[in-house]
């Protein structure tokens, strides 16, 4: 098999070999088939696309006893020994520095604000789906509360204006999911957390049929917005669980060196331990993103008659 072009094949230290794209790399003993090290390569290539993987360069790092990260010419590999495991918990660790939750000094690493939140969510949700602040809006003018994150359709989201400092307003049957940003995970924010959640889910959403493949289908039902909130530290589990039960307009909780609490649809509180807190978000997030499939298609036709005076979108096929 013919090597992918976008990968090198490197020396290193020791008489390994490296497959490298782009600083990412797994070292080989040098014995082995070329056409082995392809297979590692394109294999490397899709794990780095899956898990958005970012090593940083010229760096040590263990992510498990045995596995360890090497360096040659400024750029990271990992050896041989590294399994799925060890790959998936140097994201968790990754996802945790991201945030600047293993800085030395706790002093040091601030609130967590919803731009640190916005760029965490970039770095792992793939790329249909888009992460800004700002408002929902709906097809009879209303607007929401100002939402500090929200998840929503890339490719199928009219984005009507962005102001100057990155705040969107966000069509409303566009939204996945939403969450209010506070310092600590409390009665107060997760009571403040479901009022903006519900400043979004009373909008009114349209959903109207589409073509797909040449056949008509049917308007999709409207898909649950997630709601929660995130947060650095939290108060403690019980009192989370019990706040969680009482304002049940709040699907999740991250508070990020603490723990995940999330609301199962029977009403039970399920809640992740410290060391797993982001983890758990991270999984939970995709899990429930992908139950929720594509949000219904927008009727372009209701937002038109609020904007337009003079002219009027009609029916649903364009006929030549």
């Amino acid at each position: 098999m013919a090597q992918a072009a976008p990968y090198q094949v490197r020396k290193l230290d020791g008489g390994l070999d490296a497959v490298v794209e782009d600083g990412i790399g797994l070292a080989v003993e040098p014995e082995v088939p070329s056409e082995v090290s392809d297979g590692i390569a394109v294999l490397l290539g899709e794990l780095q696309r899956f898990l958005k993987l970012s090593f940083a360069s010229n760096q040590f790092m263990s992510a498990r006893a045995g596995t360890v990260l090497i360096s040659e010419e400024g750029r990271t590999c990992l050896n041989t020994d590294m399994t799925i495991s060890d790959v998936l918990d140097f994201k968790a660790r990754e996802l945790r520095r991201s945030l600047g939750l293993d800085l030395p000094h706790p002093t040091s690493q601030g609130d967590l604000g919803e731009d640190a939140w916005i760029s965490f969510l970039k770095s792992f949700l793939p790329s249909r789906y888009a992460v800004s602040k700002g408002f929902v809006f709906d097809s009879r003018g209303e607007i929401s509360d100002q939402i500090d994150v929200i998840i929503y359709d890339r490719h199928h989201s009219p984005l009507i204006l962005e102001t100057p400092n990155g705040e969107r307003y966000v069509t409303a049957e566009s939204v996945y999911g939403i969450f209010e940003v506070k310092p600590k995970a409390n009665e107060e924010n997760i009571r403040y957390a479901m009022d903006k959640i519900d400043s979004v889910r009373n909008l009114r959403r349209t959903s109207r049929s589409m073509v797909a493949s040449g056949r008509s289908v049917e308007p999709r039902e409207l898909t649950h917005i997630i709601g929660g909130l995130l947060a650095k530290d939290s108060i403690s589990e019980k009192s989370v669980r019990g706040h969680l039960k009482a304002y049940d307009g709040v699907d999740m909780v991250c508070a990020a060196s603490t723990m995940t609490a999330f609301r199962r649809s029977s009403g039970e509180i399920e809640i992740s331990d410290e060391r797993e807190a982001l983890p758990a978000f991270f999984y939970l997030l995709l899990d429930e993103l992908h139950k929720l499939g594509t949000v219904a298609a927008i009727d372009i036709r209701e937002y038109a008659a609020l904007a337009l005076k003079s002219f009027r979108l009609k029916g649903d096929y364009h006929v030549d």
